[in-house]
């Protein structure tokens, strides 16, 4: 990872995973919050813009793609990282993707594919 340590915010619906992923985030140095909701993650993303967002997307739970739009409004320099199966527009079957701000690492997530991700948007965030 970079020497500088970035913020990340996890947005996982289910607490188990949540937990999960808040572990192995803060293990690899990060910053780190853990949510379960997206009025939860808009409510972070406005105070704190943290510099990568980390959501588990399940849909239909998940719903639509209104917290990564809301975001990229609020925060714009926040790099996202999108674990779930083939969102609309951004990617098809059979690996991670990035399209805009957005990586999409397709389910079962492998830890090794997220901590890639991760030092890619570290390594690709705005100077500060």
């Amino acid at each position: 990872m970079s020497g500088t340590k970035a913020e990340v915010l996890i947005v996982d619906r289910q607490t188990d995973s949540l937990m999960d992923l808040f572990d192995l985030v803060c293990a690899e140095g990060f910053d780190t919050t853990g949510v379960s909701s997206e009025s939860e993650a808009l409510s972070c993303v406005l105070r704190r813009k943290p510099d990568i967002l980390i959501d588990y997307h399940r849909p239909p739970v998940g719903g639509d793609l209104q917290l990564l739009e809301r975001t990229r409004q609020l925060s714009p320099h926040t790099r996202i990282i999108l674990l779930a199966g083939s969102p609309p527009g951004l990617a098809g079957p059979g690996g991670s993707s990035k399209s805009g701000e957005v990586e999409w690492i397709p389910g079962p997530v492998l830890t090794s594919q997220l901590l890639e991700a991760l030092d890619r948007a570290v390594q690709e965030r705005p100077a500060q």
